[in-house]
């Protein structure tokens, strides 16, 4: 409705997108600025307000997707690369004096595969230090005014990583990507899931110093109520076997 500034649709089917993002070292993410105004477009005292719209589809389906992501702000710059990506969510984006809002829910996903490691040199091997494959997700909802994103279930089938002690720190932990260097904003991004297992994993680790290499495998694991909010509890429970070499 171009009266309005309202569309609305039942159906979206989108197959073989591929999405490719970054993040640099300020803790700008590339695809940010889509969305985001000129600078100095804000708008003047006295000036007219810009007119808004609405947006909404009943559900969006993608098939078959492929994502890369790099992310600067990490200690080691990191690189994402996810494969066989499967989605289906609603969609309602809107308008307004503070930007552009988007909400998404009831959101299904699938993934074959991700790979995350060290970002390398051009022509060099890559070196994946985590490895993730057949992950689900059910019952995913995001606000990006409220910056926010709670998740029903996750379920891993199977993870491998690896990792080493060098200098008293765990070198995945070099990998974690931060805030960034520019404006903290207003709402920092929060995320809780209700539940998270993990079907079979493998866990190399490597003291530099001492040379004792460890192997955890047949990893099985059950988490809930898992958030970015360091202060609340973490239940969980974990079974593995041990290998020494």
């Amino acid at each position: 409705d171009s009266m309005t500034r309202r569309a609305s649709a039942r159906l979206l089917r989108v197959a073989g997108v591929v999405l490719a993002a970054k993040r640099d070292a300020n803790g700008d993410l590339d695809l940010a600025r889509v969305f985001a105004g000129k600078p100095g477009s804000a708008a003047k005292a006295g000036a007219a307000k810009p007119l808004g719209w609405h947006a909404g589809i009943a559900w969006v389906e993608i098939g078959d997707a492929a994502v890369s992501y790099t992310d600067a702000t990490a200690k080691t710059p990191v690189a994402l690369a996810a494969s066989g990506l499967a989605a289906k969510f609603k969609l309602d984006a809107e308008s307004g004096a503070d930007g552009v809002r988007v909400r998404l829910d009831g959101g299904e996903i699938t993934l074959a595969r991700l790979d995350a490691g060290p970002i390398v040199a051009v022509g060099a091997p890559p070196a994946p230090a985590l490895r993730l494959a057949a992950l689900a997700v059910a019952g995913a909802r995001f606000d990006s005014g409220a910056n926010a994103l709670d998740v029903d279930a996750v379920r891993i089938g199977t993870l491998g990583a690896d990792a080493a002690l060098q200098d008293g720190r765990v070198s995945l932990l070099d990998l974690a990507p931060v805030a960034g260097k520019g404006d903290k904003p207003a709402n920092p991004f929060s995320a809780r899931v209700k539940a998270i297992e993990l079907a079979d994993g493998s866990v190399n680790f490597t003291d530099k110093a001492s040379g004792v290499a460890l192997l955890l495998e047949r990893i099985t694991a059950k988490l809930s109520d898992a958030s970015t909010d360091a202060a609340k509890p973490l239940a969980f429970l974990l079974n593995a076997g041990v290998k020494s070499g």
